[in-house]
């Protein structure tokens, strides 16, 4: 999931609370 995030974002530039918003909704569509 990181490995998504890390790849449409910048280094640095993603906020830790960015970053479990996004894996949030990662887990969720995964959850379907």
């Amino acid at each position: 999931t990181y490995g998504f995030v890390t790849q449409s974002t910048a280094p640095g530039q993603m906020s830790l609370h960015e970053l479990c918003l996004a894996r949030k909704l990662l887990e969720e569509e995964i959850d379907i």
